[in-house]
């Protein structure tokens, strides 16, 4: 017998007030109830062996003849009660990816300091490498593909390395210290990742040894003009990157690379822009 949704969101609501509460053996009754033949014991062990927690979820729904029809909570509960177990029940050695992604999703809702946010969205990322060590995982693309919980993982990074460069030009200088060190863990411990995001990295990783007046940034952009398709993406970021401290150097960045920049590409305009807003500053 289906039931309605005004049912169902009762049944949800009830699950999450329930949940505040329940301990490990009441867990297990409700997950028994609803068709769930494994152990505690089993629910552990296979959590130990994958750091993906949704996997274990769907492998139980796989295995398990799961029917919430005669239960007083929805088949969510199976979710819930994995993910009641990693953060409450069982200390693992490392942390499943649901809690990290969970963390870092609420932390890119809530309203902190921005320094504090960054202080807490590095310990999240110190979380996910150690995870990501334990399990040999080199592929960066695989893990957000083969998760798929909607957090966009790309754009935090981005987003987290973006404020650390914006709290170096503001306040602190060691936070392009932050950027580096983040950018090498990453690099040290993917070997595959997507291009949008490994020039965005890189990117980040250039600019921040510029700001610290570290030869290797300067290295590491020209080196991107000779390699690029679309030079002139190239050539904005680095003229960019000296942008804030030395205006003049990146004018003339722009002029002497004036010759290979295509007036297709997306980045031909912001480069425009920015000759136009300094000769009027000139002027």
């Amino acid at each position: 017998m289906m039931i309605d949704e005004k049912q169902l969101a009762e049944k949800m609501d009830k699950m999450y007030a329930d949940l505040e509460t329940m301990d490990q053996s009441l867990m297990m009754e409700n997950l028994k109830a609803m068709g769930c033949t494994w152990s505690y014991e089993q629910i552990v062990d296979e959590l130990t062996k994958n750091w993906n927690d949704l996997k274990v979820s769907d492998k139980i729904f796989e295995t398990c003849t799961i029917d919430d029809t005669c239960s007083i909570y929805p088949r969510d509960f199976i979710d819930e009660a994995i993910y009641l177990i990693l953060s409450k029940f069982h200390h693992f050695k490392f942390e499943h990816y649901g809690l990290i992604s969970k963390r870092l999703d609420d932390l890119c809702e809530a309203e902190l300091d921005d320094c504090e946010k960054i202080a807490q969205l590095e310990s999240c990322f110190q979380r996910f490498f150690k995870m990501c060590k334990c399990f040999d995982l080199d592929n960066f693309d695989r893990i957000t593909y083969e998760v798929n919980d909607g957090i966009d993982l790309h754009s935090i990074i981005v987003d987290y390395l973006d404020e650390c460069m914006e709290q170096g030009r503001m306040n602190d200088p060691c936070y392009y210290q932050k950027i580096i060190d983040f950018v090498l863990r990453f690099n040290k411990q993917f070997s595959y990742v997507n291009d949008f995001l490994a020039y965005a990295l890189e990117v980040e990783l250039a600019t921040a040894y510029v700001a610290l007046k570290n030869p290797k940034g300067e290295k590491m952009l020209l080196a991107a003009i000779d390699k690029r398709n679309d030079k002139t993406e190239a050539i904005l970021y680095y003229g960019l990157a000296y942008l804030d401290e030395y205006p003049q150097k990146t004018l003339k960045i722009f002029d002497r690379y004036k010759a290979q920049l295509n007036k297709e590409s997306d980045s031909y305009e912001i480069i425009m822009e920015i000759i136009n807003d300094m000769k009027q500053e000139q002027a």
